[in-house]
């Protein structure tokens, strides 16, 4: 299994619209890549390790995938368009880390 993570990173001036995320965009998401996405979380930010230091990341979304063929095959097609609706929640890019998931 995979998990492909998407991380928007806190930043000055960063807008970001958690309902919408939440309500339309990763409904959207979870649609296009259909059956070959087996899971997903999201992960609202809400604070550092320290008292009182806002999270470093705003967002983190972990998707599963059975390999990196299956995501690629349901992301490829669905590209633009997933890509296009970030700018209606958000003014950052998200970054993007693609790993293996094993058990501990």
């Amino acid at each position: 299994m995979i998990k492909v993570s998407l991380l928007f990173p806190r930043q000055e001036g960063i807008k970001f619209n958690v309902k919408y995320y939440a309500e339309t965009h990763f409904p959207m998401l979870r649609q296009k890549l259909g059956d070959a996405c087996k899971g997903g979380v999201v992960d609202r930010g809400l604070r550092g390790a320290a008292p009182n230091v806002p999270a470093p990341f705003v967002m983190i979304t972990n998707l599963m995938f059975e390999d990196l063929e299956a995501f690629q095959g349901a992301f490829r097609p669905n590209r633009t368009d997933i890509l296009a609706d970030i700018q209606s929640f958000s003014n950052v890019q998200p970054l993007i880390q693609i790993s293996e998931m094993n058990s501990a």
